[in-house]
């Protein structure tokens, strides 16, 4: 059992300053002055913060695995790299391909579902019913509707599908997935703005990678990006730089109510990686500058990691460090249905939990209250 002295914890709201807390495997105690008895290890928390463990719903890989390819055990070792960077809860995001290697990635992280691990909280499918004009990095090869039944067997664990809604079949499995509970987002898409209301009017939800893989803004036509910034709808924003600029960064945060953005990583296996090539999707590439990009240019997913996000937050915006942290943890927590167990600080919750420096950088991590080597 810890007790974190005198530490300043950042709740969905405000931060509590110069509180102590008290942690098993879940949250036990939140006050100014806890008392200590032997049994507590006791930690010093003067001029730090304490921060839910943060939450990314979009991944597909890191340290050198892609989910595509991975069997059980390189996810494994995946989440217990993601927890040291501060990662203590994850979708792994199935890219589209064929139906057999989808379902087989599926299956590989089920096993690992299955066997305890407590870091993957169920599975991303980035399509395959998207516009092959926006493939980005997918495959347009696959881009079609994938077959119901798969839906249906896996939809305890399928916790958001992409959609491009102006597609031919579309609005069908928008309502199949509404029905199995399942969070629709927009994504992919060449959808025009009156395409894109009718898509959020027929239940989608959330919009993958703001601004990235979709039409974009003209002044005659809005597309899916400004439907998207006019709406309530959340929206998932890769906050390195590289995908989105910080000029749009800061016309996002004025347009957009802040519990509705989620901020991602859409990584790679060459996030946090050391190397300057690597295979993505069975294809080369090439690392460089900051960016993971394919040899024709296109960008390729990013290397980004949440920590990383949510410091270029605070650098990118005057943003407050409760706002910029509710967008890695209780925001995303929330859209996937999670926020009684993850993605804030509060009694009952799990002991997923990050001490931070002044700078934000990490310097213990908590998962269910056992501390990461």
């Amino acid at each position: 059992m810890y007790i974190i002295k005198d530490v300043n914890i950042v709740t969905k709201d405000k931060v509590l300053k110069k509180h102590d807390i008290k942690f098993t495997d879940r949250i036990i105690d939140i006050k100014k002055e806890i008392a200590s008895e032997n049994k507590h290890q006791i930690i010093d928390g003067t001029n730090k913060f304490l921060s839910p463990g943060f939450v990314d719903i979009h991944l597909h890989g890191s340290f050198g695995i892609d989910i595509m390819n991975a069997d059980q055990q390189d996810i494994v070792r995946m989440t217990d790299g993601l927890k040291k960077a501060g990662t203590t809860s994850f979708l792994p995001t199935v890219m589209t391909s064929s139906q057999e290697r989808m379902e087989n990635a599926i299956k590989t992280i089920k096993a690992v579902i299955d066997d305890g691990n407590q870091v993957i909280e169920g599975i991303n499918l980035e399509g395959p019913l998207l516009n092959p004009s926006k493939a980005g990095a997918q495959d347009k090869r696959y881009m079609q509707a994938l077959n119901k039944k798969m839906f249906e067997k896996y939809q305890d664990i399928i916790e958001i599908v992409t959609v491009a809604p102006e597609v031919e079949g579309a609005t069908v499995l928008i309502n199949k997935l509404k029905k199995l509970g399942i969070v629709v987002s927009m994504g992919h898409t060449d959808a025009i703005y009156e395409e894109s209301m009718a898509g959020f009017e027929n239940g989608i939800s959330l919009v993958t990678h703001l601004f990235n893989g979709m039409r974009g803004i003209h002044h005659r036509e809005i597309g899916a990006a400004g439907a998207a910034l006019l709406t309530d709808v959340s929206v998932e924003l890769i906050a390195d730089g590289i995908h989105v600029s910080k000029p749009m960064i800061e016309l996002i945060l004025r347009l957009k109510d802040k519990n509705n953005i989620i901020l991602i990583t859409d990584a790679q296996p060459a996030a946090l990686y050391e190397g300057d090539e690597i295979t993505f999707n069975d294809r080369k590439v090439i690392l460089k500058e900051g960016s993971a990009r394919y040899e024709d240019g296109t960008l390729a997913g990013s290397i980004l990691s949440m920590h990383q996000a949510v410091k270029n937050m605070d650098k990118f915006s005057d943003l407050k460090i409760q706002e910029i942290i509710k967008m890695a943890t209780f925001n995303p927590a929330q859209k996937i249905g999670k926020e009684d167990k993850i993605g804030s600080i509060e009694l009952d919750k799990k002991a997923d939990l990050l001490l931070l420096d002044k700078n934000l950088e990490i310097i213990e991590v908590f998962k269910e209250g056992e501390k990461v080597k």
